[in-house]
C-alpha cells in the first residue's frame, strides 16, 4: 500500500511538471457580471393556485364527512360497532383532506422557484480576461465561484457553487475518494422551473440571460456553502406558509439529492415529464375533490334506498319503507318511540 500511495505522489509531481514544460499558462475568462442579474422569473401567480387547492380540499372534506353521515343514517338497524368503524374512516378521510393537503401544498411552494439571481462577480484577478468570442458555458467553467440566490414562495437560499474538488485537491490522497457535496443541478431538479422566454412572451416565465441560465442548469458545480432565510414578505395566512422550519427543509432536499444519484430515475424523470407547482397543487385539490364527491354519493345512495322504497331490507320486512320510516327508526333506535310490533305470522 505505501508503494501505491509513492507512487501517486511521484505521477502527480511527473504529471504537474510535464504540463508546465514549455507552455503558458492560458488566461482564463470567467463570467463578469457587475449587477444583480435576475436568470429566471416565474410568471405563475402560485398564492392563487394555492387558495383555489385548498378550497377543493376543504369542499372534499365536507363533502366527504356529509357522506359517511349519509351512510350512518341510511342504516339505523346497524350494529353501533359498524357505525364507529364508519365514523373512525371520516375522520381518517378528514384528517388527510384537510391536514396532509396543507402540508404537501406547502412543500410544494417551497420547491417553487419564485426567480433565479446571479450576484456580482468580483474583479477579475492576474491572468484573467474578457474574451467575447467563447460561450457562456465556457465562462461559467471558468469562473471559480459563484453566488447564486433562489427565491422560492415561502424563502430564500442563498448559495454559493462552485467546482468540485479534482482528483488531486483537497488532501493528500482524494483522488481516490469523489467530492461529496451536493451537485447545483441536483439542487435545481428537485425545483418547479417553468418554460422560459427570453422576449417576454405572455404567461411563460421570463430570463433576462437565458443562455446563463442553460449553463446553470447543466453545470457541474457543487454547493460549497449555503444560508436560508424565511421570506417576510409573505402573508402568515397564506396557504403556503410551511409548518416545517425552512432550513430543515433544505437540509432534508440536499439529503435527498445525494440519495437519488444512487438511485434508478423513475419513467417520468427519463422522458422529462413537464411538472409545474401549479400543476401539482391543482391535481390536489382536484382529487380531493372528486373523493369528496363520491363518499357524498355513497352517502345520498343510502338514504336513498329509502325513499325509494328499498329500506324494507334493513326493518325487518316493512313494506313500502319511506323517509318517514326512517326517521322513526332512528327514533326507535335513540328510545324515544316503542319499537314497532310485527303482525304474527300465518301457519
Amino acid at each position: 500500500m505505501a508503494r501505491l500511495l509513492r507512487l501517486i505522489d511521484c505521477t502527480k509531481e511527473n504529471y504537474s511538471s510535464e504540463s508546465s514544460k514549455g507552455k503558458a499558462s492560458p488566461k482564463k475568462s470567467p463570467l463578469v457580471i457587475t449587477e444583480n442579474l435576475e436568470v429566471y422569473r416565474s410568471s405563475v401567480n402560485l398564492e392563487a393556485a394555492a387558495r383555489k387547492a385548498r378550497t377543493q380540499c376543504i369542499v372534499g372534506a365536507l363533502s366527504s364527512v356529509l357522506g359517511f353521515l349519509g351512510v350512518i343514517a341510511g342504516s339505523p338497524t346497524q350494529h353501533p360497532a359498524l357505525h364507529g368503524m364508519v365514523c373512525f374512516g371520516a375522520g381518517i378521510i378528514s384528517y388527510k383532506h384537510l391536514f396532509l393537503t396543507k402540508k404537501e401544498i406547502a412543500t410544494i411552494g417551497l420547491h417553487h422557484l419564485d426567480n433565479i439571481v446571479v450576484l456580482p462577480t468580483p474583479p477579475l484577478k492576474e491572468g484573467e480576461e474578457v474574451v467575447e468570442d467563447i460561450s457562456v458555458e465556457e465562462k461559467l467553467q471558468a469562473t471559480p465561484e459563484l453566488k447564486v440566490v433562489l427565491t422560492t414562495s415561502t424563502s430564500r437560499l442563498f448559495l454559493t457553487i462552485a467546482d468540485p474538488s479534482a482528483g488531486w485537491d483537497g488532501a493528500k490522497y482524494t483522488g481516490l475518494i469523489a467530492d461529496d457535496r451536493t451537485a447545483f443541478t441536483d439542487v435545481l431538479r428537485a425545483m418547479y422551473i417553468e418554460e422560459v422566454s427570453g422576449w417576454g412572451k405572455e404567461g411563460v416565465s421570463i430570463s433576462e440571460d437565458s443562455e446563463l441560465l442553460t449553463a446553470l442548469l447543466a453545470t457541474d458545480k457543487v454547493i460549497a456553502e449555503y444560508e436560508v432565510e424565511r421570506r417576510d414578505d409573505v402573508d402568515s395566512s397564506s396557504a403556503l406558509v410551511p409548518e416545517e422550519d425552512p432550513k430543515k427543509h433544505f437540509r432534508k432536499l440536499l439529503d435527498k439529492a445525494q440519495a437519488a444519484k444512487h438511485q434508478p430515475q423513475s419513467l417520468s424523470q427519463k422522458i422529462g415529464m413537464p411538472r409545474t407547482a401549479e400543476f401539482e397543487m391543482s391535481q390536489i385539490g382536484r382529487h380531493t375533490l372528486i373523493s369528496g364527491m363520491i363518499f357524498l354519493t355513497a352517502g345520498l345512495l343510502y338514504i336513498g334506498r329509502w325513499a325509494n322504497g328499498e329500506g324494507k331490507t334493513q326493518t325487518g320486512g316493512m313494506e313500502n319503507s319511506s323517509l318517514w320510516d326512517l326517521v322513526e327508526q332512528w327514533q326507535i333506535r335513540m328510545g324515544t318511540l316503542p319499537p314497532k310490533q310485527q303482525p304474527p305470522t300465518q301457519q
